[in-house]
């Protein structure tokens, strides 16, 4: 997926770095405490209902972090630019929460077996 910000097209990728980056960030250390933040911001749902605005700054700095970490450029944008664009777009913002919770790991997956001592 590809966003464009004052002007310049950026692409999007959301995976592991970026969940790390946002972790640092908000001073979690562990899977769980990024499961944390997706709770607190309420990111659980495609669509935002009236989202608040540290939601909003959430959305800004995960966007910012997925650009920053598949570029080698200097970045001239913070993340009030990223959600001033999708502040203006809601279906882009739709667009993006869904891609992110795609990228999510799914809790369903089937368990690694255990392997028997020999």
């Amino acid at each position: 997926m590809k966003i464009t910000i004052e002007k310049k097209e950026y692409q999007l990728k959301f995976g592991y770095k970026v969940y790390r980056k946002v972790c640092q960030h908000y001073g979690e250390k562990t899977v769980a405490g990024f499961e944390k933040l997706i709770k607190r911001f309420g990111l659980s749902n495609v669509k935002l209902k009236d989202p608040s605005f540290d939601s909003l700054n959430f959305i800004g700095n995960l966007v910012l972090f997925a650009i920053v970490l598949d570029t080698n450029e200097e970045l001239t944008i913070d993340s009030d630019d990223v959600v001033d664009v999708l502040w203006n777009n809601p279906s882009l913002l739709e667009q993006v929460m869904e891609m992110f919770q795609q990228s999510l790991p799914t809790q369903n997956a089937a368990p690694i077996p255990k392997q028997k001592g020999k």
